[in-house]
């Protein structure tokens, strides 16, 4: 079957395959350095390297706020997009 890509339309449009971590409301700033601190030492190990070239994957580690502003970001992004094709 021969279906057009969503450039062959004319929508410029990128979508990625991130993952993330979200904590729920009302952590404590103790609680999220400790969540913090034990994921960065996790993307540090070679388990975690070996991981990401296996799959042929960036290591785009982001810090909390990095992350937050990366989902502000992403989400601004896809409402433009979705407006632009009359979905949202």
């Amino acid at each position: 079957m021969d279906i057009p890509t969503t450039h062959e339309f004319g929508i410029n449009i990128e979508l990625f395959n991130w993952r993330g971590l979200i904590a729920p409301p009302g952590l404590s700033l103790t609680q999220r350095a400790a969540l913090e601190g034990v994921i960065a030492s996790l993307v540090a190990t070679p388990q975690w390297k070996q991981h990401l070239a296996e799959n042929n994957w960036q290591d785009a580690h982001l810090s909390a706020a990095q992350f937050h502003a990366f989902l502000n970001t992403e989400a601004a992004r896809v409402r433009r997009v979705l407006g632009g094709l009359g979905v949202a």
